[in-house]
């Protein structure tokens, strides 16, 4: 847990200095409909980051392909060094630059972040307009013109993520209902807290149901 990315996080792809999480709060309850699940990534296990392990390099409204799999763009998504420059941050790197708030839709009708435009994969947001992307993402995110998938993306440093280690984490879930994932779940959390010879407690093993909006985590 000492290095500062993954080699092959999926599709044979380097992570390239970066993580993707999704940020979840209450007004997602009445995203598109109201009483839909909460909008996670997979359907097994994860982690709840603690915000002071958190660097944010970009967002997206939805998907935004940033391991960049549909298509290699010149500057590539996955930069070396791996820590990022001026020139290239780590999944958010993009030929057209940062997505503009004050024209955040698309030439072909979508919404920048989300869709691709031209057969290019979607542009990244800036940290400094997250408010933007935040409000995209409640009137328009989630399914895109090339991606069905509900929740938001957005790309956090891994480097500084690795460096305050183990204080990221704050807990270890598994999907309620079912109990899916709830094997890997214990796993890691009991190889984490192993690794870093932790207080059990200090790593709380939660249960995550995502039709309950007021009170979706459970101790496990």
């Amino acid at each position: 847990m000492e290095w500062s990315e993954c080699k092959d996080a999926g599709f044979k792809i380097s992570t390239g200095g970066r993580e993707s999480v999704s940020i979840m709060y209450q007004d997602l309850r009445n995203y598109r409909d109201a009483g839909v699940p909460i909008p996670i990534y997979g359907d097994g296990h994860g982690l709840v980051i603690a915000p002071e392990g958190i660097e944010f390099l970009c967002g997206y409204p939805g998907d935004g392909d940033s391991q960049d799999v549909w298509r290699k763009l010149k500057g590539h998504k996955n930069c070396d060094p791996p820590t990022g420059t001026a020139s290239c941050v780590p999944g958010c790197t993009h030929d057209w630059g940062w997505c503009d708030p004050k024209d955040p839709r698309t030439d072909e009708g979508g919404v920048c972040g989300k869709d691709f435009e031209w057969g290019m994969p979607p542009m990244p947001w800036h940290p400094r307009d997250f408010a933007t992307v935040i409000d995209l993402y409640n009137h328009h995110g989630g399914p895109s013109n090339w991606a069905p998938f509900p929740y938001n993306e957005f790309i956090v440093s891994s480097k500084f993520w690795n460096e305050r280690l183990p204080g990221t984490i704050e807990a270890i879930y598994y999907k309620c209902k079912g109990e899916k994932g709830k094997g890997q779940a214990i796993t890691l959390r009991e190889a984490f807290i192993k690794h870093f010879k932790l207080e059990p407690w200090k790593v709380p093993l939660l249960c995550l149901d995502i039709h309950d909006w007021d009170y979706p985590f459970k101790v496990g």
